[in-house]
């Protein structure tokens, strides 16, 4: 038995929590990047949201599954991001009720920008602790989720 402090139920290295925190980390410098832009408003959960629909096109079904949220919640995200005129509904094919949100073309442009603003916390972490040690991260990300993802 070791004299380590926990905090709450994980251990203050507890992988799961480092890796939130780095996530909450880049996506405040994100948010800062964001500062000052007509984008500067979006809610992180609806910065998710676009995130997933950027991937691919999704149903609201398909979204809110994939967040683990209501199907109410995330139409209302949805919402947000068409007022922003960055995504759009479309009829889900095959279905009279579920719509499939898609990027417009402001959205690539916002797609663009997300892109440039990475690059940038990408290099600045860089910076910090080197490129090797950035492509190692990189790397054991990869292949943590490519062993999930089977």
């Amino acid at each position: 038995m070791t004299d380590e402090i926990k905090e709450g139920p994980l251990a203050p290295g507890d992988i799961k929590r480092l890796v939130q925190e780095v996530a909450d980390t880049l996506e405040a410098q994100l948010d800062t990047l964001r500062e000052g832009s007509e984008y500067a408003s979006i809610r992180p959960s609806d910065a998710k949201m676009f995130a997933l629909i950027s991937e691919k096109s999704r149903t609201i079904s398909q979204l809110a599954r994939t967040l683990r949220i209501s199907r109410q919640a995330a139409h209302a995200s949805i919402g947000r991001l068409t007022q922003f005129k960055i995504v759009e509904l479309h009829p889900a094919p095959g279905s009279r009720r579920d719509k499939v949100a898609v990027i417009t073309g402001n959205g690539q442009s916002v797609q663009t920008l997300t892109a440039n603003q990475a690059q940038q916390i990408e290099a600045y972490l860089e910076e910090k602790i080197g490129k090797d040690r950035i492509d190692t991260l990189r790397s054991i990300l990869t292949d943590i989720l490519s062993q999930n993802a089977h």
